[in-house]
């Protein structure tokens, strides 16, 4: 992550060096712009969690079950806004957000391999879903150069994340029941897990650029493209206890109970999300001027 907000610094500085030695030459009027985009996001958070185990009962030797849960998220709309303050011509200072809501989508996959002359094996998949919400508040270094009909920008800097994510899906887990005449049975069974709802902060960074397009004096239409940049953070899965029906057939109800489904969470995986997202849109930037002299005339006197 250091490595990474390092790199994102130094081509910050590459990208703001042209900008100060083409200043232009015009009066520097303009100390404010704010910008308002509407885009195109996509985030980084793709997860993978797996599950494994292996048992055997008195009549059955190595049952083997595996679950494979992955998400992807999909693209979705995303928002941002920033309020820049030129100190100089062409570098400021710049205060701004990000928002992106991104579903996701994916499936579970549960293959189960029971012993020879038990039951058949089997391999189910079923759907999983969840959502990512990212809210990086920015403080950035701003550079602008250009003319006045067209000019480009860049920033870049430290992002507070306020993030959210929640998932859901089903797991197979294999179990065994005993019946008359010390006969046992084994089947497989399909259990909701989830990830509850969870929201967390975290410091990240980002960084950006793009043109303006002039309309008018204060008013000019803005494309940019930016990345905001957030440390992954891992979410455990919480199966859930209860009574469930066998999927073969063989055994009517299993019952799950919490010691059991905690160790079933704790044999499955983290799930690694990345709240990082990059982005394209395009909005209206105005400017503003800074302090605004309001000269008075004075009357003369005429002598007498």
């Amino acid at each position: 992550m250091l490595k990474t907000s390092r790199s994102l610094l130094v081509s910050l500085v590459l990208l703001m060096i042209p900008m100060l030695c083409a200043a232009s030459p015009e009066d520097f009027r303009d100390r404010f712009e704010a910008g308002l985009y509407l885009g195109y996001g996509r985030a980084r958070a793709e997860g993978r969690s797996t599950y494994h185990q292996e048992w055997s009962t008195v009549r059955f030797a190595r049952v083997v079950e595996n679950d494979l849960l992955s998400l992807d998220p999909d693209p979705a709309l995303c928002a941002s806004g920033f309020l820049s303050f030129y100190l100089v011509r062409s570098l400021g200072i710049q205060a701004g957000f990000g928002y992106l809501k991104s579903p996701l989508a994916g499936s579970s996959v549960f293959d189960f391999s029971p012993p020879a002359g038990s039951v058949s094996a089997r391999s189910d998949r079923w759907e999983a879903k969840g959502e990512l919400t990212a809210v990086p508040l920015c403080l950035n270094l701003v550079g602008r150069t250009g003319p006045a009909a067209i000019q480009a920008f860049a920033s870049g800097g430290i992002a507070l994340f306020l993030n959210s994510f929640f998932a859901e899906s089903s797991a197979g887990l294999g179990g065994a029941a005993a019946v008359g005449g010390g006969e046992e049975k084994i089947d497989a069974f399909k259990v909701p897990v989830m990830v509850e709802d969870r929201t967390w902060t975290a410091i990240g960074a980002n960084i950006g650029g793009g043109f303006d397009i002039k309309l008018g004096k204060r008013l000019a239409l803005s494309a940019e493209v930016r990345y905001f940049l957030c440390p992954a953070k891992d979410f455990g899965w919480t199966w859930t206890p209860g009574i469930y029906e066998g999927l073969g057939k063989n055994i009517a109800g299993l019952s799950l109970s919490p010691e059991t489904a905690q160790l079933a969470g704790q044999r499955t995986t983290p799930l690694t999300i990345h709240p990082s997202f990059f982005q394209v849109s395009a909005g209206l930037k105005f400017f503003l001027p800074g302090i605004i002299r309001i000269s008075t005339g004075s009357s003369k006197r005429t002598p007498s």
